[in-house]
């Protein structure tokens, strides 16, 4: 199952909308990084809750998110029947060329070759991803709650870009964007919380 790319429902939309606070603000985070195009193991690799598994299950048996539909297997086609030898042909040759003395009569014997059955390679298995970095992980984490806190419903285009991030240098980068915003807003105490958490996990300039 988590190997499946999971969608947010419109109960899960509508949940990130209103912040009707049904479910726990954690589950709320994961739910903010449901993207449509993330598989459930990844979505998992990139929060650190120790509850993690709980809370995705809590959204998916609730209605909040859904596996996207597997595709449909592809028909297999039929075999199509032996063609049968036509006049001139190398196969009518030799059933009309007349045996020589000496040789062996092969009057009457098909030579054709039975079709093998045709196999399917198997897929490969698919290699889960190596989880993020412990502070990479932390860092996500503070920043989605910090985000959803001061931005609420309008925090899915930002979650999604901390979601991406792939290593330390690029979650301070978005960070440091993030505080400027913050102080330009006139949220300097908000500015100095959130950097006083987030910048012990990332690496010095």
């Amino acid at each position: 199952m988590l190997t499946r790319i999971f969608l947010r429902t419109e109960k899960g939309l509508a949940e990130l909308a209103h912040r009707s606070k049904d479910i726990p603000a954690r589950a709320r985070t994961l739910l903010l990084l449901v993207d449509g195009h993330t598989t459930g193991g990844e979505l998992l690799s990139k929060v650190g809750f120790e509850n993690r598994e709980e809370l995705f299950e809590l959204l998916l048996t609730q209605g909040y998110i859904a596996a996207e539909p597997e595709p449909e297997p592809e028909p297999v086609p039929e075999p199509e029947p032996e063609a049968l030898a036509e006049p001139g042909s190398a196969v009518e040759e030799i059933h009309s060329v007349a045996p020589q003395p000496g040789e062996i009569d092969f009057t009457g014997v098909s030579l054709s070759i039975p079709s093998l059955p045709h196999f399917e390679p198997e897929p490969e298995p698919q290699v889960p991803p190596p989880p993020d970095p412990l502070e990479l992980v932390e860092a996500r984490r503070v920043m989605l709650e910090s985000v959803e806190d001061v931005l609420g419903p309008d925090a899915g285009l930002l979650s999604g870009k901390i979601a991406a991030t792939r290593n330390l240098v690029e979650m301070r980068r978005l960070a440091e964007k993030y505080r400027t915003v913050l102080v330009e807003a006139g949220r300097k105490r908000r500015a100095l919380a959130f950097w006083e958490q987030i910048e012990p996990l990332l690496p010095r300039d």
